[in-house]
């Protein structure tokens, strides 16, 4: 008796597309089951997200056809793709956040009676869509008051009311808590149920490796090989992915002498905060985490002067320390690198030395005028440092990885010479070499004697880096975690309140 061989939901064949004459894919090939879960991965620069743009009708390709259910199609841009059921939710999520959840999901497709917007009809549609996926949330609520995690499900239930067939999943997870990731691998287990065939990027290994059923690896913009993920361990792919095996350094146990207060705050409330007290001595990395809206993102505001406490106590190196605005901070000694590059932290028309040196045009500037090659200069300077890998310093910002943005972001605020350093989800959506390398550069900056305060969800991260956890749960301390009790059960226990 033979077997049956489904036909893919999606395929790609010879997928080419050059930029500038720099060959970006170079004759890929790819396909995607109906019910299956496909993990794409690669290094930063591997070609992944231009092969999803080719899906989802952002670019044309060069050369190479591709085919739903066995139909060849042309995509003249993203309505195309979505009118043949491809949608593809990216690491920024797209929606408006002063629209309610309906008016969200059929945002450019409102059901209509003429001129006019139907919108009993909008709303119980919806909710009928959050039911079929096991979302507990109101289709009128408004997208501002959700969680970051809640809004990643709204992401899929907006993609869901286009009837998407295939669903394209660009770093779902990188601003989620494991607790929020369990509730989203929940839903991908049920759309798999219902023959939506799913892509799914991202750099947590551990991730693809829990809920994928295939891996295909790209490098240099070349396919390498695609394997069922049962036969591939963490090991074995990144060295598919990398062509060399990756070191993974152990935590450094740099020795505890009990040092002096580099930042504190006491009794920090606001609408958010309950009386929070924290504080991070000169050479050590603190990490604050909690689930969405626990407060500690928007105390991490506070220590920058991006917010302010309604009450409560700040101190740095020994002095009263209260920011009304970041510049404030700056003039105190105090960087923060945002956990979002592209809005919160990269100028996106500027270049490479231009945006690295943002921070510290002081240096170069002669008299009443920026002295442009100094600033090159310098910029040069930090991007060997951070080991930046660019063409020259004048190429678009928006032209490097993610993780080479990410680390001219964070060399742009280590130029200022910081006595204290706030992290913001530092290695969000970087590959696995680039996050090891600025781990390593953090753990470098804390045995200089810097005060690191590191927020971040990533509880992995949190384990390799933290000296503490200080995790934050409705506002208040939940747990504080002394290196030998860091684990990521512990941390996710302390946020979700069970025993560890």
């Amino acid at each position: 008796m033979t077997s049956v061989r489904l036909l893919p939901r999606v395929a790609l064949h010879e997928i080419s597309k050059a930029f500038a004459g720099a060959p970006a894919l170079r004759g890929v090939d790819f396909d995607v089951l109906p019910g299956e879960i496909h993990a794409l991965c690669g290094e930063n620069g591997a070609g992944k997200s231009t092969l999803m743009n080719v899906l989802g009708g952002v670019i044309r390709p060069d050369h190479g056809k591709i085919e739903i259910d066995g139909r060849d199609v042309i995509f003249r841009g993203p309505a195309d793709a979505l009118e043949q059921g491809v949608a593809v939710i990216h690491q920024e999520l797209s929606l408006v956040p002063c629209l309610t959840v309906a008016e969200n999901l059929y945002l450019g497709h409102e059901p209509r009676l003429g001129p006019w917007i139907r919108r009993n009809v909008m709303f119980r549609k919806a909710d009928a869509i959050l039911e079929r996926l096991g979302f507990k949330v109101s289709s009128r609520a408004k997208v501002a008051n959700l969680p970051i995690g809640t809004r990643q499900l709204v992401e899929i239930a907006k993609a869901l009311s286009w009837a998407a067939k295939v669903l394209v999943l660009d770093e779902p997870t990188a601003a989620l808590s494991r607790a929020e990731v369990e509730r989203l691998f929940e839903a991908l287990a049920d759309l798999k149920k219902q023959h939506i065939a799913i892509v799914y990027i991202s750099h947590h290994l551990d991730e693809v490796n829990e809920i994928a059923d295939r891996v295909t690896v790209l490098r240099d913009g070349r396919r390498v090989g695609t394997w069922l993920a049962r036969d591939l361990g963490t090991d074995r792919l990144i060295q598919q992915m990398l062509g060399q095996e990756v070191a993974i350094a152990e935590k450094s146990m740099r020795p505890q002498e009990e040092s002096s207060i580099c930042w504190r705050v006491t009794e920090a409330r606001t609408d958010t905060l309950n009386g929070v007290d924290l504080s991070v001595r000169t050479g050590e990395i603190v990490g604050l985490t909690g689930l969405a809206g626990a407060g500690h993102e928007q105390l991490a505001s506070c220590a920058f002067g991006s917010e302010h406490l309604t009450s409560g106590r700040m101190g740095l190196l020994g002095e009263p320390y209260q920011p009304n605005h970041p510049r404030h901070a700056i003039t105190r000694g105090v960087a923060s690198v945002p956990g979002d590059r592209r809005r919160s932290g990269l100028i996106p028309t500027l270049d490479i030395a231009d945006n690295l040196t943002l921070s510290i045009l002081d240096q170069a500037q002669r008299r009443f005028f920026l002295d442009r090659t100094a600033m090159r200069t310098l910029a040069k300077r930090w991007c060997d440092t951070f080991e930046v890998a660019r063409k020259s310093l004048t190429q678009g910002i928006l032209t490097l990885s993610g993780g080479n943005q990410q680390k001219v972001l964070m060399a742009r605020w280590v130029a200022t010479s910081p006595k204290f350093l706030i992290l913001n989800d530092p290695t969000r959506g970087i590959d696995v070499k680039t996050r090891e390398s600025i781990h390593q550069r953090v753990e470098a900056l804390a045995e200089a004697g810097l005060g690191v305060l590191l927020v971040t969800s990533d509880t992995q991260e949190l384990v390799r880096l933290a000296d503490r956890v200080v995790v934050l749960r409705e506002g208040r301390v939940a747990a504080e975690l002394g290196r030998l009790g860091i684990s990521e059960e512990t941390i996710v226990a302390a946020m979700i309140g069970a025993g560890a």
